[in-house]
């Protein structure tokens, strides 16, 4: 039977869902108090430093780094294009949140879906998938495909997630297991926030605020 791995992101990033001040007009000054979901305590969770082959259609690079372009947030999710619900329920809500900012952020928020079943998610179905979710959306959407296990499984440790594929037999059932978690990087390679069930659309949309301007509207050190 299909499970779904959600083994929480590092002890860098707290186990409660973080219940705060949603962001919005009558909060000029956002804090991390804000943010629903988990978020980071202690030292920073690099990511960085990690890469993954970037099958985008259009890609201006073979591979793709854990890093949101300067003034920008990166969203990042690691799953599968046969996923029956969280996958392309965790995509559709995001890119309903991102439809939902001000014109001049929505450009901001980068997205990386990254997956974990790279034998059936061949670039083209990646790319057939993502496009329902985020149609001409050009440089700031990436699919990301490694048949490399020992490589994806070391940027899932680096990230604090699960993902694993089961084949039952030559030619029979393959059950796939993930962490059903949105993470957000900023420019400088590091984990932000971590979305897991719970958190709603509304929330959602506050967060995504939150984020650009605790952290993207910061000047690259």
């Amino acid at each position: 039977m299909r499970q779904f791995l959600r083994r929480p992101l590092p002890l860098l990033l707290a186990t409660a869902l973080t219940v705060g001040v949603a962001a919005c007009g009558s909060d000029p000054k956002p804090t991390v108090d804000s943010l629903h979901g988990m978020v980071p305590s202690g030292a920073d969770q690099q990511v960085g430093t990690f890469s993954l082959p970037d099958v985008s259609t259009g890609a201006q690079a073979p591979t793709f780094t854990f890093r949101a372009q300067p003034r920008h947030m990166l969203a990042v999710y690691f799953g599968y294009t046969n996923c029956p619900d969280a996958c392309p329920t965790a995509m559709a809500d995001l890119a309903t949140s991102i439809r939902k900012l001000p014109t001049a952020d929505r450009a901001r928020i980068d997205v990386a879906f990254a997956t974990v079943d790279p034998g059936r998610d061949t670039p083209i179905v990646l790319n057939a998938w993502i496009d329902h979710f985020y149609p001409a959306a050009g440089a700031n959407v990436h699919v990301l495909r490694s048949t490399d296990i020992t490589k994806l499984q070391a940027v899932l440790s680096a990230f604090g997630v699960d993902g694993q594929v089961i084949a039952h037999g030559k030619g029979g059932k393959v059950d796939v297991g993930h962490s059903a978690v949105t993470i957000f990087v900023d420019a400088h390679g590091v984990v932000r926030l971590g979305w897991p069930d719970g958190v709603t659309k509304a929330q959602m949309r506050d967060d995504l605020a939150t984020l650009l301007a605790l952290y993207a509207d910061q000047k690259k050190s």
